[in-house]
């Protein structure tokens, strides 16, 4: 399914891509682990919680080079937002129109619920829900994020941010 999601956004593009079956095999066995309606322990927690804080405060910040600490170093990387034209099947374009972002976009603080979080040897899952700090917040915002572990620091390989139709921006 998730394969199928990443052709449909992007049409032509990714069946050409080198490593992204890998990835996305890698990300769905990983996202198993969540479907096992276990409860978190206190080490997922904290990963999940410690990611959060950091990619948001890069934001906060408009950090770019803490930023890309936070993604692999090369490889296959995947990236949906919920703003348009901002997906991305690789880490030069994703950086150039988040920097793009940081030098022009109003950026607000986000608040973070974790969901859930699951680690399976070196990959970890994260799905949680955000919503903008804003005078009249809209709706929240989904977020999916497979990291992987390098060199003991856990980086991004994917993210994928979509407004929750289940959310009434109440």
């Amino acid at each position: 399914m998730l394969q199928h999601r990443l052709a449909e956004r992007l049409p032509g593009r990714a069946s050409n891509r080198a490593g992204t079956r890998t990835v996305l095999e890698r990300i769905q066995l990983t996202l198993v682990q969540l479907s096992n309606a276990r409860v978190m322990d206190e080490t997922e927690l904290q990963l999940a919680r410690g990611f959060f804080d950091a990619y948001n405060g890069c934001f906060l910040r408009r950090d770019l080079d803490a930023l890309r600490r936070l993604h692999v170093d090369g490889g296959t990387f995947v990236y949906f937002d919920n703003h348009s034209g901002c997906d991305s099947l690789n880490l030069e374009d994703h950086f150039a129109k988040v920097g793009w972002f940081l030098a022009t976009g109003d950026i607000v603080g986000l608040d973070t619920e974790i969901l859930a979080c699951s680690i399976h040897g070196e990959a970890a899952a994260v799905v949680g829900r955000v919503r903008y700090r804003r005078d009249k917040p809209g709706p929240a915002v989904r977020v999916s994020v497979f990291l992987e572990r390098h060199s003991g620091a856990w980086k991004a390989q994917h993210l994928h941010w979509s407004a929750d139709p289940n959310d009434s921006g109440a």
